[in-house]
């Protein structure tokens, strides 16, 4: 089994013909029972890629191997991608993943205490699960600052330990976000305005502004990426390659990457609250 990001295929692919091993990367890859691909959409306008992906993805399920892909998209929705690639996006289970209900947000906690090795008390898991509603990183982020706390202190994991690391988190009750509210909050985290935001303007500044309206739309809204797109007077492609583009910054941390991350952080736990 092997868990690769469609930018970790590309890079180890792209060493691979520097070093004259293309042949063995595809054989490991091939030869596998398994394959976890992440964010197939950054394949997008990568033909050399599409066409090596496509190569293993044919022979891992023709030996009886399985694949499992997670895109920000719909396969359909893609854009530059090989049809084939598209076809085999296509030909298995299909599902789009929601927001954890309380149940599962339970046992995501208690898992991911055994994973530190340590015993969650049940009235403890309760309050985080009750709270922490946002997403499963800062669900995470906050159990993790929890048991760091607990060690630190030589504390046991009790509900006074869990209420005061909550207060670090007590924006993240998720209240939802609609469009409107996205590009208010948008506008005021970025100094630009609406008129700026819908323009055709290409300054750094609007458009870091718009893709992150893009992202959050498409993350907290039901619009599709032909609606969001609507509203800021861009394509269904322009909307694909805006989100991407955050996402690509997000995931290698980068100085901006960072940046975005903070912004939309900020507004997540400022969502539905008067400015």
């Amino acid at each position: 089994m092997a868990y690769l990001t469609a930018e970790d295929f590309a890079s180890r692919f792209v060493a691979a013909q520097r070093n004259r091993e293309v042949e063995d990367f595809k054989a490991r890859l091939q030869g596998l029972d398994l394959l976890l691909l992440e964010d197939v959409h950054f394949f997008q306008g990568k033909e050399g890629m599409q066409n090596m992906a496509l190569t293993i993805i044919k022979s891992l399920l023709a030996r009886g191997g399985r694949l499992v892909c997670t895109s920000s998209f719909a396969p359909r929705e893609l854009q530059q991608m090989d049809d084939q690639l598209i076809s085999y996006f296509c030909s298995g289970i299909l599902t789009k993943m929601e927001r954890p209900n309380e149940d599962m947000r339970r046992n995501i906690l208690t898992r991911k205490a055994k994973s530190h090795q340590v015993l969650l008390p049940d009235a403890v898991c309760e309050l985080l699960a009750a709270r922490l509603n946002s997403d499963i990183r800062q669900m995470e982020s906050c159990l993790n600052s929890m048991i760091f706390k607990a060690r630190l202190l030589n504390s046991p994991l009790t509900t006074d330990l869990a209420l005061e690391v909550l207060e670090q988190y007590a924006a993240v009750v998720y209240s939802g976000l609609d469009m409107s509210g996205i590009i208010r909050m948008i506008c005021e985290s970025f100094g630009v305005n609406e008129r700026q935001l819908t323009s055709r303007s290409r300054k750094r500044e609007c458009v870091d502004a718009r893709n992150t309206a893009f992202f959050l739309a498409r993350k907290h809204t039901e619009l599709s990426l032909a609606e969001i797109g609507s509203h800021f007077n861009r394509r269904h492609s322009t909307v694909i390659n805006g989100i991407t583009s955050i996402e690509k910054e997000m995931a290698r941390q980068s100085t901006q990457g960072r940046r975005f991350s903070r912004v939309v952080d900020l507004i997540e736990r400022n969502a539905g609250v008067s400015t």
